[in-house]
């Protein structure tokens, strides 16, 4: 079980789920009910979307495992369990065909049969990214930031029309709540995948992969999460701004003291990132500003 947990990538399978979830339970639904509206989705048919979420990621994880395994071998050996395993491409199709029945039954759910075709884009969206897209500078780093952010823009979209009847005071805080936190997932996700490359870059270079460290090298893998970095701290200022101006002091203490102040460290740590560790610790800080971005929207509904 242990060693499905970690090919599927169950940590963070769990936190897409999370996140779906909490956009919905702390930003969707309560704006919804101050409005006196209730959610296009009843709790069945959106926990179905979050699943079928959940598939098209652990298929893009399983690909992505299946695809990249002679890197993996230099970069992390021992540590893919796919590589040579009959089953992968298997596991890879029912993920997949499982996926696509719960987007079918969705979609006439909804009454709107070609919402379907979003499923095999963005299935066929994560297999390009494997196969091509992440073995050119850049390509794959904004690849997978962009698919992060829809995790959120989703639960936007399946709740569309319901938000449309919103006043205009309440779905400007949602959008500033759900939007920025989006446009954070990409931001971070963009830093994280960045830093990742650094990490593999030996591997990659073996490989032949062409990514932004192989190619360009580690000075404009550093300038490249640099900006990253910058442009999440001064989102989190302007953030940090509208909280205080909203009067939530309290999510206000929260995003300083576990966002604006790691990303503030982070900053600091690049000028001197040149090894492996360096870059894994970086990577790993960059996960728990994600993580704590995620938790900053429950304190806003809470407190």
């Amino acid at each position: 079980m242990l060693n499905w947990f970690e090919i599927l990538r169950g940590r963070n399978l769990l936190i897409v789920a999370a996140t779906q979830y909490l956009v919905r339970f702390f930003a969707v639904i309560p704006a919804l009910r101050q409005a006196g509206l209730s959610p296009a989705l009843p709790e069945l048919q959106f926990f179905l979307l979050v699943l079928d979420t959940v598939l098209i990621a652990a298929a893009g994880y399983v690909v992505n495992d299946l695809l990249d395994a002679p890197a993996d071998a230099i970069n992390k050996p021992g540590k893919n369990l796919l590589a040579g395993k009959r089953y992968g491409w298997l596991l890879y199709s029912l993920l997949v065909l499982a996926g696509l029945a719960m987007a079918l039954y969705l979609a006439f759910f909804v009454e709107k049969p070609l919402l379907v075709l979003i499923y095999p884009a963005a299935t066929l969206g994560l297999w390009w990214y494997s196969k091509d897209l992440k073995h050119r500078p850049l390509a794959g780093n904004f690849t997978v930031a962009l698919f992060c952010g829809l995790v959120i823009a989703i639960v936007l979209f399946a709740e569309r029309e319901s938000l449309a009847s919103l006043p205009r005071g309440l779905a400007l805080r949602l959008w500033i709540i759900a939007g920025g936190y989006a446009w954070f997932a990409f931001l971070t996700t963009l830093l994280r995948e960045i830093a990742k490359d650094a990490e593999d870059r030996e591997g990659d270079r073996l490989a032949g992969s062409r990514t932004l460290a192989t190619v360009w090298g580690l000075n404009t893998v550093r300038n490249w999460m640099l900006a990253s970095a910058i442009l999440i701290l001064l989102s989190l200022l302007a953030f940090c701004w509208w909280l205080w101006q909203s009067g939530l002091p309290v999510a206000l203490f929260f995003c300083v003291a576990m966002a604006v102040l790691p990303i503030i460290y982070l900053l600091r740590l690049l000028p001197q990132a040149k090894e492996k560790q360096d870059f894994t610790r970086i990577s790993r800080l960059t996960k728990w500003i994600m993580v704590a971005g995620l938790l900053l929207i429950i304190t806003l509904w809470i407190f």
